[in-house]
């Protein structure tokens, strides 16, 4: 695509940012595998983000609204993965799936950037990252909030009768 020529449509955006890299990161986390890129596919994702920005506030809304989606389907997919998990294996689980989100969330922010310095602090928003967090909590932390103090309970009652076994 001439990235020298400005995307005007919010939803041409979003697929070229999406077949640039968020498809490819997800790919990453979900399969393990690394995707095959260009070496320009992240300065593209960048540039599609700020000219979709600087044609006004409507594109802007709509692209930090594509960051939240984005992150908040993957939040989604993980829980629903760590549900499944038998009460043993869902501390190793959480952990797993957290450092994957909070890889997303990473990614996320720097492909979006632009909007924080422009667009979240002159309306007085969450930042991308705040807002990142906020779904991590709503949709991840706070349903396994119990269960993992249930978990961590046990194990240490289990290390007080010296019946602990061995975990990593």
């Amino acid at each position: 695509m001439n990235f020298k020529e400005p995307i005007k449509d919010i939803k041409v955006a979003k697929k070229e940012i999406e077949k640039e890299v968020t498809k490819g990161i997800l790919e990453y986390l979900k399969n393990g595998v690394i995707p095959n890129t260009s070496p320009n596919s992240f300065m593209n994702a960048i540039t599609i983000v700020t000219n979709m920005a600087d044609a006004g506030e409507e594109q802007s809304e709509a692209l930090f609204e594509y960051h939240n989606e984005t992150i908040q389907i993957f939040i989604e997919d993980c829980y629903k993965a760590v549900s499944k998990e038998k009460s043993t294996q869902l501390i190793d689980s959480f952990i797993k799936y957290t450092e994957n989100i909070n890889f997303l969330i990473y990614w996320m922010g720097r492909i979006f950037y632009y909007l924080d310095r422009f667009y979240t602090k002159s309306k007085n928003r969450n930042s991308l990252n705040q807002s990142a967090m906020i779904l991590y909590k709503k949709y991840f932390f706070n349903p396994f909030e119990d269960d993992i103090h249930r978990e961590v309970n046990k194990l240490i009652k289990e290390d007080r009768n010296c019946n602990i076994e061995s975990r990593p």
